[in-house]
């Protein structure tokens, strides 16, 4: 099979590289051991997963970032049917999220992190260890792992800290990731944005309905109507009971160390509400770092960078 790697780096601006198939060059920071394991994986992969083939990743420096310094890094996972380049990516009018954190942390006079923007697939999940290769939508979390591990000891920055920044599906993603934390990785916080909450019964009823008829949601409402024949056949995966957000509390597999801010808008047609009132309290009672932000609106609303900004930089001081 033939690879490409393509690359270009401004500072203050992107150094995207798109990766196609399994061929990585490694760094010497990586452990003889982890090198050949991960070796080992994607040569697999390279062999069987057509996935492989779909992942990429873009890398933000921030202005002024000098090679070889201190930085936090932060890794954006983008939201379904979204690449790598949705950090940076405008839409319309409007600023792309990397425009709209820089704006932030350049007001408040703050430090701002490496983000690697990180994607596995468009349309692809992380699921668990026990599905296969060939499965149609989910890939193991430990593939994802694998080829963000070899990203980040890439880069050339002194990392002080490694947290996430994750939208929609891209949460739902980070959520499972950190479920399956490696060996000798440490993942000081996550901001989960807008994640998409269903249980064995599926979706449940749509909280941007209201009883008039009103659709507080149409956005969200339409994305859900896209998403719902791929959720029910998920639901019938048998390994699904261990993929469900809310069993991870009873596995205690979550992080305890890891901070996590779960953020969303409360009319959220995918069922953020739900997921406020469920997943988090029962894991604020068991004991888990996790806090909360609800705004009003629609799956598209859920977003509140200051509040992304002022949590990652009060726990990663």
């Amino acid at each position: 099979m033939n690879y490409s790697i393509s690359r270009i780096a401004f500072i203050g601006a992107v150094f995207a590289s798109q990766v196609y198939g399994a061929s990585f060059a490694y760094s010497s920071c990586l452990s003889e051991l982890r090198r050949n394991e991960i070796t080992e994986r994607l040569s697999h992969l390279e062999q069987q997963l057509p996935y492989s083939k779909k992942r990429s990743y873009q890398i933000y420096y921030p202005e002024g970032f000098k090679e070889g310094e201190e930085r936090n890094v932060v890794v954006y996972m983008p939201g379904f049917a979204s690449g790598a380049d949705a950090y940076t990516k405008k839409k319309a009018d409007t600023l792309s999220v990397q425009e709209k954190i820089s704006k932030i942390y350049k007001e408040k006079g703050l430090k701002e992190p490496v983000v690697v923007s990180f994607s596995m697939g468009a349309q692809i999940l992380a699921g668990v260890d026990g599905h296969g290769d060939n499965h149609p939508t989910f890939l193991p979390t430990k593939d994802y792992w694998q080829a963000l591990e070899e990203v980040l000891a890439d880069l050339p920055v002194k990392r002080t800290r490694l947290s996430f920044f994750a939208n929609s599906a891209g949460a739902w993603n980070t959520f499972q990731m950190l479920r399956s934390i490696p060996d000798g990785v440490e993942v000081s916080s996550a901001v989960l944005i807008a994640m998409p909450n269903f249980t064995t019964g599926g979706l449940g009823k749509n909280p941007a309905l209201l009883g008039d008829g009103t659709n507080v949601d149409p956005h969200g409402t339409a994305l859900r109507s896209q998403l719902e024949p791929m959720i029910n056949s998920l639901l019938k995966d048998p390994l699904i009971d261990s993929l469900l957000p809310n069993s991870a509390l009873y596995d205690s597999s979550l992080p305890r160390n890891t901070r996590i801010l779960i953020q969303g808008a409360d009319s959220d047609a995918l069922g953020y509400s739900a997921l406020n009132e469920n997943f988090v309290s029962n894991a604020r009672e068991q004991g888990y770092p996790i806090e909360m932000l609800s705004v009003p609106g629609g799956h598209a609303d859920g977003i509140d960078n200051e509040a992304t900004v002022r949590f990652l930089e009060r726990v990663n001081p």
